[in-house]
């Protein structure tokens, strides 16, 4: 990864003015400035933007508000850096919001056009593990590597054997092989569950295998038991069915009894025959006393002929009044139903007018309660307004104490900035006035030097003249260089008190601007706030002009509504609202006209009623004279008739007695036949109950021959179950070997101690250029036990002039040079074996704890490894280390926040 152009806005000490840093034209660069003022919060911004962790704040409950720029509520962070040959940019951005804040993170790739493309994923999730896939590492990796963190250089070496072993798997991608091995522990646990599977399965066939003995024995006495009970069933069958034979000759002979019984005539027929008798007997003697005592007929027909017209003439007035009374009830339920029509019309126009009362007192209610709730509103409104304007008007005087505190900060700042320079030079003026004495005081010490008085500029003999002219000339520089010194050592306290005080000056007058400046934000928000009530105010008072007149309006329907309904209720009024309807009317008058046509009818019922009755009695008559003339013919046949019934009733009487005899003997085959049907049946249940033992010993028989078939495909089963179980075991057995050779202790330890010589030889070859060849690291990734054997470890020992030592038994400086030479060892590692081709180092401080020489022996070795990596980023404090690196980015602290400028030193 190497870095390009890096954009900071509110992160740490930087502010709201977005800061840009360019890094692609460098490949060193050396972040100088005061401590504090946000150097190493540019590497921090790095971190944050591409694994979203900084610091020690990652670990925190709300790790990214406490890198918020303080007073602000949004970060944003900016980073296009090089991967791969590809140009890739990160964007990462943090709200701070009352409710949950608001992360977002994209992620973008240049195509060959020039133009980028996004890689953001749906999740940040998502996104961020992405990001950490193109990169190859993850935060801890990089921070252990080719991140030197303030105060954290000795973070590799200060880890424990086993997380120095985890670190060194991450770098050379050994979870491939860790993914493989539990891939095979997974795949052999599988093949131990199937081996214990078919384990317990054979033990369960061999179980029921032992069995076979038993199961082949009652198979045996089975098919005895069968047998024997076949017998049986044919002998019961024989003795049932000479039964059945008895049985059906009795039944035949009782059935031709019956017959003959049946061909005699019933005790029903023959008292069928005497009623037949007596009432044919009947009806000639009635014919007969009606041919003795009816009338003429001629008379009869006259009689009825009149009475016939009578009753006609009668009947048309009836029919008249009908058809006159059936219009009436038409015309009277036209009537009943338009009046009901009416009044149903006259309910329903008084319920209207009810529910419009009703509906127009709802919404007049509803009205006065939102009235209400908006004019609570609108004391709320002017209460918040002159809260508001009083704030502002407590307010009213920041712009000008704003201007006058920028004008004053700006005179102080430029009187403070001169003194601050005059400072300087009155420091390296007394540098140069020392610099001057003390090399006044070595010519002095020359020109008196009793032996070889030479002049110490040209080297010539000095006569004693000549050293006397120079010892006074130099006693009088000598005077005037102390008379400096003293003016110099004297003004430089008194100046340097006065900058302390200006600088605390200038920090209170700063502090007070940025008061000043939130106090101004804060009306630009209480000016808002204001507009946004006064529109508030003004559409409640509209809404509150619209209800008034809704509820004029309301009222106004609502007293028509409530008149009309007063005006209905009275009956009078009711009663001449429905005799206003035309229709009614001249259903009236119909009504009124039919009963007048009706009364004109001459009808009455009761003399039509006796002119009916005494109709009927003449055609009965006229009837009964036409049947008793038809009858005479009759009265031979009946008289026939009764001779013949007397002769049948005769030879009936003499048939009884036969059928008698035939009772008696159907009675006698009855017993007989009741008797062998009790021997059928105790037979019939004797053969039912030996079947239900023979199906019962069949069922038993089938069941055991199913478990003979079953056993013997058991048996088969159990050999391929065995087969099986044994190609399991192979498997397991390779997948164990797999699981141990891609496991810590196999490949991976493998690669491991490969890799260490390299790290070894790496740290030793920057460790001699910074220790003069007089330390070597030794790295053992073996360690023997005290019980014999030896244990698998990755500790860190180092040889010097004074033997073989530990880590920790080194001091500050030599401690960062063996953590420097072991990091940079690493990160090179990285780059080389780990397929993330790591182009970047980052130093932050670090160098404090050195001397002259461990300073100058670090930037050697940094010039020595520069080729190695793309890009060297180091952040110091220190004089030495500034002067020796050619491009400086210069960080200084502001009034709103970091400001970075670069200068070139050549």
């Amino acid at each position: 990864m190497i870095p390009g152009k890096l954009t900071i806005k509110n992160f740490l000490s930087y502010g709201p003015e977005p800061q840009e840093i360019n890094f692609s034209e460098h490949d060193l660069v050396c972040f100088i400035g005061r401590n504090g003022h946000g150097k190493s919060s540019v590497l921090d911004a790095i971190t944050w933007v591409l694994w979203g962790q900084a610091r020690k704040n990652s670990g925190a409950t709300k790790a990214d508000e406490g890198l918020l720029h303080s007073g602000q509520k949004n970060m944003l962070v900016h980073l296009d850096f090089q991967f791969g040959g590809k140009q890739y940019r990160v964007r990462r951005e943090y709200t701070k919001t009352f409710g949950k804040p608001v992360h977002v993170l994209d992620f973008e790739v240049m195509d060959d056009k020039g133009s980028y493309g996004s890689l953001t994923d749906k999740t940040i999730k998502a996104t961020q593990e992405k990001i950490e896939t193109t990169l190859g590492i993850d935060y801890e990796t990089f921070v252990n590597t080719s991140f030197l963190r303030q105060g954290n250089a000795d973070e590799f070496s200060r880890k424990s054997p086993k997380e120095r072993k985890q670190i060194l798997t991450r770098i050379l991608g050994l979870s491939y092989y860790e993914a493989l091995a539990q891939k095979a522990a997974d795949k052999g646990k599988i093949a131990n569950s199937k081996i214990a599977e078919f384990e317990a399965v054979c033990v369960s066939m061999d179980r029921e295998l032992g069995a076979a003995g038993e199961t082949e024995k009652l198979f045996i006495e089975a098919a005895k038991s069968r047998a024997t009970l076949e017998k049986k069933i044919k002998t019961v069958s024989t003795s049932n069915k000479k039964f059945e034979e008895q049985r059906a000759v009795l039944v035949r002979d009782r059935e031709i009894v019956e017959k003959e019984i049946a061909a005699a005539p019933k005790d029903t027929i023959v008292a069928a025959r005497r009623d037949e008798l007596s009432l044919t007997f009947r009806e000639w003697r009635n014919v007969h006393r009606q041919f003795v005592k009816s009338p003429s007929i001629d008379l009869l027909i006259v009689e009825r002929k009149k009475c016939a017209e009578t009753e006609v003439g009668m009947r048309k007035a009836q029919a008249k009044i009908f058809k006159l009374r059936e219009e009436g009830l038409a015309v009277k339920e036209k009537l009943q139903a338009r009046t009901a029509e009416r009044e149903k019309l006259f309910a329903k126009l008084m319920s209207e007018k009810k529910l419009a009362v009703k509906e127009h007192a709802l919404e007049l209610e509803a009205l006065n309660k939102k009235r209400n709730e908006l004019k609570i509103k609108l004391t709320d409104s002017n209460k918040n307004l002159e809260k508001l304007e009083g704030e502002l008007r407590g307010c009213g005087a920041l712009e000008k104490k704003q201007k006058d505190l920028l004008a004053g900060l700006e005179i102080f700042r430029k009187q403070f900035d001169k003194r601050r320079e005059f400072y300087h030079w009155i420091v390296q003026q007394g540098n140069t006035l020392k610099n001057s004495s003390s090399a006044l005081v070595h010519k002095t010490r020359a020109v008196n030097c009793d032996q070889g008085p030479t002049c110490p500029l040209c080297e010539q003999v000095l006569t004693a003249r000549r050293k006397i002219f120079l010892g006074d000339k130099f006693s009088k520089e000598e005077y005037f260089l102390l008379h400096r010194l003293r003016r110099v050592t004297k003004i430089m306290p008194r100046l340097k008190k006065i900058l302390i005080e200006q600088h605390k000056e200038l920090e209170v007058q700063m502090a007070e601007l940025e008061k000043t400046k939130l106090a101004l934000l804060r009306v630009q928000d209480l000016e808002k706030k204001k507009s946004e009530e006064t529109k508030n105010k003004t559409s409640i008072e509209l809404e509150l002009k619209k209800i008034v007149a809704s509820e004029i309006s309301l009222l106004k329907s609502n007293a028509a509504s409530t008149k009309d309904i007063d005006d209905l209720i009275l009956p009078a009024k009711k009663e001449a609202w429905l005799k206003e309807d035309e229709q009614l009317k001249a259903i009236n008058i119909k009504f009124a006209t039919l009963v007048k046509e009706i009364k004109t009818i001459d009808y009455n019922k009761n003399q039509h009623d006796a002119t009916v009755e005494q109709l009927k009695q003449l055609e009965s008559q006229c009837a009964i004279a036409k049947d008793t003339s038809a009858a005479k013919a009759e009265q031979m046949r009946r008289k026939n008739e009764i001779l013949r019934l007397c002769e049948e009733l005769k030879k009936s009487k003499a048939s009884g007695l036969a059928s008698k005899k035939a009772e008696e003997k159907i009675k006698k085959h009855n017993a007989e036949i009741t008797k062998l049907d009790s021997e059928i049946e105790t037979s019939s249940k004797n053969l039912a109950a030996v079947r239900s033992e023979l199906e019962k010993v069949l069922q038993e028989v089938g069941r055991l021959d199913g478990m003979r078939t079953r056993l013997v495909a058991l048996g088969k089963e159990l050999k391929e179950r065995r087969a099986e179980q044994s190609k399991e075991r192979e498997e397991l057995e390779g997948y164990e070997i797999l699981s141990q050779a891609y496991g810590k202790n196999g490949i991976q330890a493998l690669l491991i101690d490969s890799a260490i010589p390299e790290i070894e030889n790496e740290a030793n070859t920057i460790l001699a250029r910074l220790t003069g060849n007089r330390a070597q690291i030794f790295i053992e990734s073996l360690r023997g036990l005290k019980k014999g054997g030896v244990k698998e470890t990755l500790d860190i020992k180092i040889s010097d002039s004074a033997g073989m030592r530990q880590y920790e038994m080194f001091s500050g400086g030599e401690a960062f040079r063996i953590d420097f030479s072991l990091r940079i060892a690493i990160s090179k590692l990285l780059a080389r074996r780990a397929g993330t081709a790591l182009q970047t180092l980052v130093i932050d401080e670090g160098f404090g704890s050195q001397d002259e020489d461990g300073i100058l022996q670090l930037t050697e070795a940094l010039y020595s490894i520069r080729g190695d990596f793309e890009k060297v980023i180091i952040v110091s404090h220190l004089e030495s280390m500034k002067e020796a690196f050619p491009t400086h980015f210069i960080v200084e602290k502001g009034p709103l926040g970091s400001v970075v400028r670069i200068e070139q030193r050549g």
